[in-house]
């Protein structure tokens, strides 16, 4: 599976990192949870699934950037063939742009392959059940809840198994008011968890296992927070840490509002740079994930 990112007018930009990372397509600035491979809705964008997929097995077969890639345009029907007229690489992506044309059409086609550190393990070496990305982890105990589009399934972390398949989220947590999760983790007491989705969170009553509630703003919950949405969040000690894009947000439980505002960078030396998908806190070590990958952060 892939993240593509698709953007078409006269031009078409795809974005397709490593083989075995999530799948996420952006369909003209409309989020879709396709998988890589599936049936995606019968609009121009579509063109990236016939592309991306040549471009895809091209480039495994010969172990390269594929000179030629060939697909059918999805308005015209027509078959077409790109040809590659530039390749430029860093240390951490590889972009190709490729030209032609499909009946009267002119087509110019930028994929950009993103590279990613040898050393980061895969969240399945992680979590057996999982071969792609995670939105947000919870733990209580042994058990660990796994947030993945709009389901949550339950993993022992003792048995190293699933002990409760994939559900809707609102199945599972009773009441609660979003179709999918951004963030959720458990404050120090373990009484109230807080689940983010957008711009807005709930408390979740954990003894009474039942929201504690209306969602309210981000803002309303976490007081000084400068984010409009929240990536991820872990609680260590007494502090909530709220990750948004490629910062960190300190939140003090006891005080009752933001301490501290830095680069996760700086919060998490040796996190991922960007925006990180989800953490958590297990033992004495934090994990990060992005993508289909994970770090973890030893005291």
């Amino acid at each position: 599976m892939r993240r593509l990112v698709v953007l078409l007018g006269l031009a078409v930009t795809v974005t397709a990192p490593p083989p075995a990372t999530a799948a996420e397509i952006t369909l003209c600035g409309v989020l879709s949870g396709h998988r890589f491979g599936a049936d995606v809705p019968s609009t121009p964008c579509a063109l990236a699934r016939s592309a991306t997929r040549d471009y895809i097995r091209r480039s495994e077969a010969a172990a390269g950037v594929p000179r030629r890639i060939v697909g059918r345009h999805p308005g015209t029907g027509l078959r077409y063939r790109l040809t590659r007229v530039g390749t430029t690489q860093s240390s951490m992506r590889l972009s190709s742009l490729y030209l032609g044309r499909a009946g009267d059409a002119v087509l110019r086609v930028r994929i950009v392959q993103r590279r990613r550190p040898p050393s980061d393990p895969l969240i399945a070496d992680l979590f057996t059940v999982f071969d792609g990305q995670v939105d947000a982890i919870m733990t209580l105990g042994a058990k660990a809840f796994m947030f993945r589009g709009g389901e949550v399934l339950r993993y022992d972390l003792e048995a190293d198994a699933v002990d409760r398949p994939a559900q809707p989220v609102g199945q599972v947590f009773v009441d609660l008011p979003f179709a999918a999760v951004d963030a959720a983790t458990v404050f120090p007491n373990r009484e109230f968890a807080v689940i983010t989705s957008g711009g807005e969170a709930v408390l979740y009553d954990l003894l009474e296992d039942r929201v504690a509630g209306p969602a309210r703003p981000l803002a309303d919950v976490f007081y000084d927070v400068p984010f409009a949405r929240i990536d991820a969040a872990v609680t260590i000690g007494g502090f909530v840490h709220l990750l948004s894009g490629g910062q960190s947000a300190r939140y003090d439980v006891a005080a009752g509002r933001v301490t501290a505002v830095t680069p996760v960078a700086d919060a998490f030396p040796g996190s991922f740079p960007g925006t990180v998908d989800a953490a958590e806190r297990l033992g004495s070590a934090t994990f990060f994930f992005q993508d289909d990958r994970y770090r973890v952060l030893s005291d």
